[in-house]
């Protein structure tokens, strides 16, 4: 028997479109806002609904968030993410992939691993310069 098949939706077309165009790994309320005004029917629920939809089917990476507000990215090739604490902002980053870790976590627990999600978090450098000049003016304001 073959998997159910699932019917053409021009809605999810155009979210799909929509995160592979713009390149920000958007919540679900990111996307509905770039595509709300053009689309008044459009409801929060049907961007929830197939953004999950296309990333069961494998067309988007669901990226799963500490705060619990995943993200979506249109970028499939094998790479990790790095989040800024301060801003929200996600970049991609192609590490090379050790296999090792896989195999030794597979080898003492019995467990075969999926694909796993990898999120480092740091401080993008537009933010390293904003706290930097928010230090400067406080410590020049000190010293008057």
């Amino acid at each position: 028997m073959q998997g159910i098949r699932q019917r053409y939706s021009h809605r999810r077309e155009q979210i799909f479109q929509w995160v592979c165009d713009h390149n920000v790994h958007p919540t679900a309320a990111m996307v509905y806002s770039g595509l709300s005004s053009d689309n008044p029917q459009l409801s929060l629920a049907t961007v929830y609904r197939n953004l999950n939809q296309l990333s069961q089917e494998g067309r988007l990476r669901k990226i799963p968030m500490p705060d619990g507000s995943d993200r979506f990215d249109g970028n499939l090739s094998p790479h990790v993410h790095v989040c800024c604490r301060c801003c929200g902002r996600i970049s991609d980053v192609t590490l090379p992939r050790d296999q090792r870790l896989e195999e030794l976590l597979e080898g003492s627990t019995g467990y075969r691993v999926d694909p796993m999600e990898l999120v480092f978090s740091g401080v993008c450098p537009s933010c390293q310069n904003q706290i930097q000049h928010q230090e400067e003016e406080q410590n020049g304001t000190q010293g008057l």
